[in-house]
């Protein structure tokens, strides 16, 4: 699993793979996740364009995720990294919160990131996501609330990585996170033709 970070949680399991665009030494995106007793929050960002740039937009993204998600709702996160953006390049971002305490799935996008749900083991579900990207203009990302009883996977993905037949790759290999990114790697692994980033995960309530 060359490239796969795997990574134990408290309820659960994630495997996250990243690489840069073809010709470029450095990847555009930048991805942020965090567990707590209450939730578990996953973000990946990606920033326009390629290279430093991007990557100085992306890393402005998780680092105002990272000091802000506590006690932030998603709109409030979404509202504070546009204002980062402001006077930068900009970045496409996408929010993933499974909430323990409340037993929902909250999801916010801005930009062509995706997202795929399986929730209860029930069927797979594909948030449509919201035009545009976070650069300081007002604008409104697309908010999604999914109930759940007592497990959740996903996968979130930037718009480089490779999605022919994802769902049903997804649905066969949604409870192990690492052989999901696995068989998505074979896909995307050949020629990068843009920043790639793929994280995968599998919660679980405890009986």
């Amino acid at each position: 699993m060359t490239g796969i970070i795997t990574e134990d949680h408290r309820k659960g399991t994630t495997a996250v793979y990243q690489k840069e665009k073809q010709g470029y030494s450095i990847c555009g995106d930048a991805y942020y996740m965090s567990e707590n007793d209450g939730y578990f929050l996953a973000a990946i960002a990606d920033g326009l364009g390629s290279g430093e740039n991007a990557n100085r937009s992306a890393r402005i993204v998780v680092n105002t995720i990272e000091n802000q998600h506590a006690g932030t709702s998603l709109e409030g996160l979404f509202s504070a990294c546009n204002k980062a953006l402001s006077h930068e390049r900009g970045a496409v971002v996408t929010i993933l919160k499974i909430d323990y305490t409340s037993k929902n799935v909250f999801y916010g996008n801005v930009g062509n990131a995706g997202c795929v749900l399986n929730i209860d083991d029930e069927g797979c579900y594909r948030p449509i996501p919201a035009a545009g990207f976070l650069s300081g203009r007002r604008l409104k990302p697309k908010m999604y609330n999914y109930p759940f009883d007592s497990e959740v996977s996903f996968v979130l993905y930037s718009d480089g990585a490779e999605v022919h037949n994802m769902r049903d790759r997804f649905a066969q290999y949604a409870e192990v996170p690492s052989e999901f990114v696995q068989n998505m790697v074979v896909s995307n692994d050949a020629a990068c033709k843009d920043d790639i980033t793929i994280i995968s995960g599998h919660m679980k309530e405890k009986a």
